[in-house]
């Protein structure tokens, strides 16, 4: 999700539009049946309050950005939502500045080459940077494939004291400018190690963590050219007959063990927002909640595309978080980057993501950033990686600057 100027949202609650299929929830939360085969069409659409927002995010529609103060978002909707959104007094016309699904950069980095160029960086430097792997994706756990999470462990020496920090990316796998943007600070940080004397200072004084790619699986299908949200987890889901021949998957950022199965967050597996069959049900949040269980972490930080936005806990409930820490520093970091700060509930619940889970079981405080313009979309070409990440390495800069002291400068 991101947040433009003027208000403007983009979220990265969306699912698959010509991968997956519409038509069991357009039945029933759109109040007849869809297309299967359908795939969604482009639209913006005019809605009236919060409340008829918060009914479209927990439907199948497939939002893609939000502008909160003109109460307009774009969408991809088929047929049956399109009358079902009628009935909710929510205006659909055609999007006038549509972003296209264009065909994966191959500048971009896919699962092996990213793979690859962590595993020559851990190589070139062994004595700051360790490739460690956290974890096996579904796919995998199945025989399917042979992919890993893996994450870079950035350290100088023994730093079980550090303040540490975990910088996550690729929850959503079609948001493909986070993983690069995860990979440039690893870099930075190794290969600046000796030369730029700030970031030899963290790698000295911190304990970071960066995970380029928590959804390989479904990162796969997205170079293939399908618009693809969610894992790849295809097993049986009880009550919904033999899905798994579609290869539904779940919405990683809806299947923490914090507040699981809440607004937000869909029971349906052919939902963009499924939450999946139990809390931390996915061997990828599995990963993930296994490594921020391993220590204790004073910042997450959670990439994702695209609205230019920054978001910090609580998704789940409209009350204010307990901490007056993350508010203060969402703030700093919204203007280091020039994107819109706000609470995650302000745009509409969501629950079991990774920020509440961070902040609400382990204590870490934790932020989303939201990467990318109402005009970039998902697939951005790469030529536009520079300017993210000339936008987003102060906010990274800060939070391992601030990490022994986090808040004391505001």
């Amino acid at each position: 999700m991101k947040r433009l100027a003027g208000g403007l949202v983009a979220l990265s609650f969306l699912t698959a539009c010509s991968a997956a299929p519409w038509a069991r929830l357009a039945g029933a939360a759109a109040g007849g049946a869809g297309a299967r085969s359908e795939a969604g069409t482009q639209v913006t659409l005019a809605y009236k309050d919060r409340a008829t927002l918060q009914r479209i995010a927990d439907s199948a529609v497939d939002l893609e950005v939000v502008d909160t103060e003109r109460r307009v978002a774009r969408a991809r909707v088929t047929r049956a939502q399109t009358a079902w959104l009628g009935t909710l007094g929510v205006s659909v016309q055609p999007d006038p500045q549509p972003v296209r699904l264009e065909a994966f950069d191959p500048s971009y980095h896919t699962y092996e080459t990213l793979v690859r160029d962590m595993r020559a960086l851990a190589d070139a430097h062994p004595d700051i940077c360790t490739l460690v792997d956290l974890g096996p994706t579904w796919e995998t756990t199945k025989g399917k494939a042979d992919r890993r999470v893996w994450g870079l462990h950035v350290k100088k020496g023994d730093a079980s004291a550090r303040p540490a920090l975990a910088f996550i990316a690729n929850q959503h796998s079609r948001e493909i400018v986070t993983p690069e943007i995860a990979l440039l600070l690893a870099r930075k940080l190794v290969e600046g190690y000796g030369t730029d004397p700030e970031y030899t200072t963290f790698v000295d004084s911190r304990d970071i963590w960066i995970v380029p790619m928590v959804n390989p699986d479904g990162h796969a299908r997205v170079v293939k050219g399908e618009d693809w949200r969610k894992n790849t987890d295809s097993d049986p889901v009880p009550g919904f007959g033999n899905v798994a021949a579609y290869g539904l998957g779940t919405d990683l950022n809806r299947n923490f063990p914090f507040h699981w199965g809440e607004k937000g967050a869909s029971n349906d597996p052919e939902n963009p927002t499924f939450r999946g069959r139990g809390p931390g049900s996915e061997p990828e949040t599995q990963a993930i909640s296994k490594l921020l269980q391993s220590r204790k972490f004073t910042f997450l930080m959670s990439y994702h595309s695209y609205s230019n936005l920054i978001m910090w806990p609580w998704g789940y409930s409209d009350a204010p978080p307990p901490d007056p820490r993350l508010p203060a520093i969402g703030k700093k970091l919204g203007a280091l980057t020039g994107y819109r700060p706000q609470q995650s509930k302000d745009l509409y619940l969501t629950s079991g993501g990774i920020t509440d889970f961070a902040f609400g079981q382990l204590g870490a405080l934790a932020f989303t950033t939201e990467i990318g313009s109402w005009n970039d979309g998902f697939l951005p070409p790469h030529s536009r990686v520079a300017q993210f990440w000339k936008e987003n390495e102060p906010a990274a800069r800060y939070l391992l600057k601030t990490a022994a002291q986090p808040g004391q400068d505001l």
